[in-house]
């Protein structure tokens, strides 16, 4: 069997910042943070994502590489989204903070950045190999295919998740990655929202919970851990490349990798794809 663990890459937010709407300990700490960076070297997790929005998580990061010379970890960050910080000059920053001489991959920080921007500064980056593919961290199937023509963005980031499915996604993820994309996805877990007691859950996400409901009800029929079952589901797609995931803890990382390589039934997976949320705004953190 295939190992889905390359497919993987580690998000960094909770480096920087307090983030999660089911973190109950806060921003990880920076010893917890080298811990899971090396529990991820030795699992095989070879790409990390950041920002520098993130507080300082590129910082943390770039003191973690200065310790460990000779790292194989490969970096996606995002531009600075400050209007006035050249496109460059965001890279040349997150390389610095970083300790890196190149990066994976820079993002656009959304959709509107992208459009306003002029990418001739990335371009000669890239020319020069500091980075080696540009991409777009975009929210809406709309963007998608505003971006997908465009030769000059290499790879398109966006929410895929339990209820934010295939249904909702699958056909213009289709059409991305049959042009050429590579496909990211993001919100696995929905920042926890799979994992949140229903008692707890706030009112205002009243109408998913009908649907959270059903994924649990699908869990306990087919006796499998929530996060097995947003994992695999998401590593199941063919047209998704690699799924970002966060965690808080070294045992939660090792908790998520030990269960992505166990088979799940397909059953389960054409069940989810059936689940159609209606109130898609609900779908999105930041409407929360």
């Amino acid at each position: 069997m295939k190992n889905k663990v390359h497919k993987l890459i580690l998000g960094t937010v909770q480096f920087g910042l307090d983030y999660g709407i089911n973190n109950s300990s806060g921003q990880v700490g920076r010893d917890e943070a080298f811990r899971i960076l090396d529990c991820c070297a030795d699992r095989g997790i070879r790409y990390l994502d950041t920002a520098p929005a993130y507080g300082t998580s590129e910082q943390l990061l770039g003191d973690y590489f200065n310790q460990r010379v000779g790292h194989d970890f490969q970096v996606i960050t995002k531009l600075n989204k400050t209007d006035n910080i050249g496109l460059a000059k965001s890279v040349t920053e997150s390389l610095r903070l970083l300790n890196c001489q190149k990066l994976n991959t820079i993002l656009f920080h959304s959709f509107d950045h992208y459009k306003k921007a002029q990418l001739i500064e990335l371009q000669e980056l890239k020319n020069e190999g500091i980075i080696e593919k540009i991409g777009v961290s975009i929210y809406t199937n709309h963007e998608v295919l505003e971006i997908i023509d465009d030769n000059q963005i290499d790879l398109i980031q966006l929410p895929f998740n339990l209820l934010d499915n295939h249904s909702q996604r699958g056909e213009v993820l289709t059409l991305a990655k049959n042009s050429g994309k590579e496909i990211h996805t993001r919100s696995v877990f929905l920042q926890g929202l799979f994992f949140r007691e229903s008692e707890l859950i706030s009112p205002k996400l009243t109408p998913l919970k009908k649907h959270l409901n059903s994924l649990g009800q699908l869990a306990s029929d087919f006796n499998i851990p929530m996060n097995q079952l947003a994992l695999g589901y998401a590593l199941s797609k063919d047209y998704i490349d690699a799924v970002l995931i966060g965690v808080d803890s070294q045992k939660q990382l090792l908790s998520n990798v030990d269960l992505i390589n166990k088979p799940l039934d397909n059953q389960i997976f054409q069940e989810i794809d059936t689940i159609d949320v209606k109130e898609r705004e609900l779908l999105y953190p930041f409407n929360w």
